[in-house]
């Protein structure tokens, strides 16, 4: 709604003037004011105070159904049990960590991947660096963005962990990066998402209003309204502080859209409200002079706001609501039933373990607990029969298998859903390789890597809004002190479109394992002239999480002598000569190979041969034996000439076995040779 200024005859001199000036010089005017409620009508301030609460409400009112999920789930994360009144009082109510578990375990892996030891921010060249001048720019603003989030913004580092924890159960939570004037420095305040309220059906990009929950004691107060920043209005009893003085004050920070120059084009601007009486104190322009642009006509064609909150989302919302959801939304059912199920067996194996049924009227004693002393016997009325037929005892099954099978299926469910499997909380299976183990790490970091690049394009956007400022309220020339050095940075290295901005980290990689492996690839380019040999160090001992690496290594690469550089030309032209004279000696290795080809198949066939002949051999050699020793008997053949028979039959076996060998042996050698000459 476009809030119009009043045109009355009998405003003051300043609001007269204000109706004569031009919408765009009206804008720049009071684009720098610490607060504009002043240049305004009480009436208007008004009225605009009385839309910021409405506005409040109504979105408020939009995401209703989120704020229960969210308070549901921060329940479970939180293991905050009732006491239980059904099936009987203080009946088992027992929570199991399923969504904190999950929770837990995405933090401690988002956390390091993320925050990589002191370097986070790092500058970027954008176009052509001939003289190398955006370089060593972009290397300091690295250097100073990195001082500025890890030493100059207190507590940024402990916040950055305490977000990612908060987003994985809730779904999302926002930074909120601005100048505080009266520090004097950037500031990037983490807000709950509970404290952020816009309506849950526009898209984040197209919202119009954003409502910031502010919680403000009385000294709070003060400084602003003392500081020039608040207007002085009566604070009174904080609403519902039950006389509590120390209690805060809760205010309304609206980033909206206003129509304050009166050209029926809406203007940026940030409301801050009280919340209780819808009293405005403050109003501020939200945008800078160069987000103005005008047309040929000299009217206001567009204005560009400048934006405060960087959400973080850890999964969109498939209701395509702005408000994204997290591990407590999504767990939230399978968890329940796994809370249901776990006490319901809790139960049973109580009614089993304590029991309980009747007891026969005739059967008379005192009610109560009984104590017995040891060999004491106490006295029972019984009308007839024995005591134990007046008592009947009900018998309990006990905790169910079906149940207790149906409780794993679930938690095995919610781990799926979760990415929280064994391999990835540490605990490993026996008997497992170490490439099915890197593998199902791969798979189950698929899930979160996706989030990461979540996590990282929100970084990126928040140093942009950090970059912004340094752009607006550097000094000149600045210095710091960081990694044990004094830095220095100048304003002239953020002005300009030629640099960029982004985090160190690298969201593909989530584990230390990946990012070692990739620093293991580099270095097989070592000693290769094209890679640069120290930044190929650099990354392997980063990968490394090795402490000042600059100590470690050279500043400039060492030169080879001009003595050692001809010694490795000549080594060149020696080795190209060894490589054509083994190309030689391959093809003629390959020639002969043609000549002494032998398959394994005309091996074995020739070796059956050679078998062959050797047993025909041995027949003839036993025939001819038998047959001198039936000439012996007969006295045809003396012992001498026996002997002599004998041994030239030995002589022609030998003879042709080695006959039957030597074939073999030569076309083996032939191969051997062949294959010794060819290595």
């Amino acid at each position: 709604m476009a809030i119009e200024l009043i045109d009355d005859p009998e405003m003051g001199e300043e609001a007269q003037q204000q109706e004569a000036q031009h919408p765009a010089d009206f804008l720049r005017s009071i684009m720098k004011l610490p607060n504009i409620i002043s240049e305004l009508d009480a009436e208007v301030v008004k009225k605009i105070g009385m839309e910021i609460t409405r506005g409040y409400d109504l979105d408020k009112g939009s995401r209703a159904d989120w704020e229960k999920q969210t308070k549901t789930a921060m329940d479970l994360a939180m293991q905050i049990a009732t006491e239980k009144s059904w099936p009987w009082p203080k009946a088992a109510n027992i929570k199991y960590p399923m969504i904190t578990t999950a929770a837990i375990q995405f933090s401690a892996r988002a956390y390091p991947a993320i925050v990589q030891g002191q370097d986070v921010v790092k500058g970027e060249v954008l176009g052509p660096d001939p003289d190398g001048t955006k370089k060593e720019r972009a290397e300091r603003i690295g250097r100073h963005m990195s001082y500025q989030v890890l030493e100059e913004i207190e507590d940024w580092d402990e916040e950055e962990d305490k977000l990612l924890l908060m987003m994985s159960i809730v779904g999302c939570a926002f930074r909120k990066t601005y100048f505080d004037t009266m520090l004097g420095r950037p500031c990037s305040d983490l807000l709950a998402a509970k404290d952020v309220v816009f309506d849950h059906a526009t898209p984040w990009k197209k919202l119009r209003r954003i409502t910031h929950c502010l919680n403000l004691f009385k000294n709070d107060v003060i400084e602003r309204v003392r500081g020039g920043l608040f207007a002085d209005i009566e604070l009174g009893m904080p609403e519902g502080a039950d006389n509590d003085e120390d209690a805060h004050y809760e205010f309304l920070e609206c980033h909206c859209w206003y129509d304050l120059d009166k050209d029926d084009y809406k203007e940026p601007y940030i409301v801050t409200v009280k919340k209780d009486t819808s009293e405005v104190v403050r109003i501020i322009a939200r945008f800078d002079e160069d987000g103005i642009y005008l047309n040929d006509q000299n009217e206001i064609t567009k204005i560009k706001a400048v934006e405060y909150f960087t959400k973080s989302g850890f999964m969109p919302n498939p209701d395509g609501g702005s408000y994204d959801v997290g591990l407590g939304i999504l767990l939230n059912p399978i968890n329940e039933a796994i809370n249901t199920v776990f006490n319901q067996m809790l139960d049973a194996g109580t009614l089993a373990n304590t029991g309980g049924g009747f007891i026969g009227s005739g059967l008379k004693m005192k009610g109560g607990v009984a104590k017995f002393a040891p060999g004491e016997f106490k006295p029972v009325d019984v009308s007839g029969g024995k005591i134990q037929d007046s008592i009947y005892h009900m018998q309990f099954p006990g905790p169910s298998n079906v149940l207790f099978q149906l409780l794993g299926m679930l938690i095995q469910a919610g781990k799926e859903m979760s990415s929280v499997q064994d391999i990835m909380t540490g605990e490993q299976q026996t008997n497992q390789t170490a490439t099915t183990t890197l593998a199902l790490i791969e798979q189950g970091q698929k899930v979160f890597s996706a989030i990461y690049k979540r996590v990282h394009r929100s970084l990126k956007a928040e140093f942009k809004k950090l970059y912004r400022l340094n752009r607006l309220y550097l000094l000149p020339q600045d210095y710091y002190r960081f990694q044990d050095r004094v830095e220095t940075v100048y304003l002239d290295d953020y002005q300009g479109d030629d640099t960029d901005v982004t985090p160190v980290s690298d969201p593909s990689l989530v584990s230390d394992a990946q990012i070692l492996a990739r620093a293991e690839a580099l270095m097989q380019f070592i000693g290769d002239p094209l890679f640069n040999q120290i930044e190929l160090r650099k990354r392997w001992l980063k990968a490394t999480k090795e402490q000042n690496i600059e100590a470690l290594l050279l500043e400039d690469q060492p030169q080879i002598p001009p003595e050692l550089q001809q010694q490795i030309q000549q080594m060149q032209e020696q080795m190209q000569q060894m490589q054509q004279e083994i190309a030689k000696r391959e093809e003629s290795v390959n020639a002969q190979e043609q000549q002494f080809a032998l398959t394994e198949k005309d091996l074995q066939a020739v070796m059956s041969v050679l078998q062959a002949a050797k047993a025909d051999l041995a027949l003839r050699e036993q025939l001819a034996i038998q047959k001198i020793e039936e000439a012996t008997l007969r006295g045809e053949m003396d012992a001498q000439m026996r002997e002599a028979k004998i041994n030239q039959l030995a002589a022609e076996k030998l003879e042709n076995l080695a006959t039957a060998e030597r074939d073999v042996i030569q076309r083996m050698v032939g191969k051997q040779e062949l294959s010794t000459s060819k290595e």
